[in-house]
């Protein structure tokens, strides 16, 4: 297990080396400059050479990217331009709105696609089937920004049922806090469930012509007990490892639907930070999407492998 888990672990390291010098290198690519951006009207190339100073803005992009890289591996991740506010203080703020977005849309997303999966992979070639075939394909097909504004434009303008945007904490109450959140979740978690739904599908169908299926099914197992109690237990294992890498995508796709809905989540920060040329909190945002991504994958291959008795008896583990 030591073995395998330092072996993920190196795996991990060059992905984020490379990530940390692709966001450094396409920031300071965007036209424009923070410096320009912060100061307006109050221009003058005075000023501006004054903060370029300050902010170590004037050295060469090399020397810039390993003094950034040296603080960042201390646990610093700069300051914002624009704000003055630590980057670490900024993303803290802003992360408990993109996590519960990112959960709520996760869960709407497994309660829609593991039993629509299900009950395709039961059915097989029958009306359920096909709904579910049909269903997928819309949730792969439709991006997710033009959902959200169907989801606004339907049950905010016309019925007004619930609020276009803002977001309101779950200390306000869970029924409050839900109200806010379920139009993002759902439009967030739309492809995601298409994606789960249709891995289930697949990986149900191998489980149900297996032996030991088959001989339940002989011994008079109720049907429920046995899709779901033999059936959807073994089919999890590959399910479980495209949830990891949806939820991984979930905190980028995030970016967008935070806009939309106007939630002051870690997404909108980073948009926010692009549109001010803010390269210390862009950096910041883009490193720990990416840190969160790699660490989720990374969970998902151990859980995977601690789940799957072919590969610890393999040795790999």
């Amino acid at each position: 297990m030591r073995r395998y888990l330092l072996k993920r672990l190196l795996h991990v390291l060059p992905v984020l080396f490379g990530v940390s010098l692709l966001s450094f290198a396409l920031v300071h690519l965007v036209p424009g400059d923070s410096v320009t951006t912060l100061l307006g009207t109050r221009y003058t190339e005075e000023r501006a050479e004054a903060l370029r100073s300050e902010y170590g803005l004037d050295q060469p992009l090399p020397v810039q990217y390993f003094r950034w890289l040296g603080k960042v591996l201390q646990g610093d991740l700069g300051s914002s331009i624009t704000t003055g506010q630590p980057v670490r203080e900024a993303m803290a703020e802003r992360l408990p709105v993109t996590i519960q977005l990112v959960g709520w849309s996760l869960t709407l997303g497994l309660l829609i696609a593991i039993p629509l999966g299900t009950l395709a992979a039961v059915h097989r070639g029958k009306k359920e089937d096909h709904i579910a075939s049909v269903t997928g394909l819309m949730g792969l097909s439709v991006p997710n920004f033009w959902l959200a504004t169907l989801l606004i434009l339907f049950f905010s303008l016309h019925l007004g049922w619930l609020p276009s945007g803002g977001y309101r904490p779950l200390k306000d109450g869970l029924g409050t806090h839900l109200r806010t959140l379920i139009l993002p979740a759902l439009a967030l978690g739309g492809a995601v469930a298409a994606v789960i739904l249709r891995m289930t599908r697949s990986a149900m169908l191998e489980v149900l012509d297996q032996d030991y299926m088959l001989m339940a099914r002989a011994k008079g197992v109720p049907p429920f007990q046995r899709i779901v109690g033999h059936g959807l237990k073994n089919a999890f294992i590959p399910v479980l490892t495209v949830i990891g890498i949806q939820a991984g995508y979930l905190l980028g796709g995030s970016v967008v639907i935070e806009e939309v809905f106007s939630l002051p989540g870690l997404g909108r920060l980073t948009l926010q930070a692009i549109q001010n040329r803010d390269y210390a909190l862009v950096q910041g945002c883009i490193l720990f999407i990416a840190t969160s991504f790699a660490l989720i994958t990374l969970a998902v291959d151990i859980a995977y492998a601690l789940l799957n008795p072919k590969l610890r008896a393999g040795g790999d583990v």
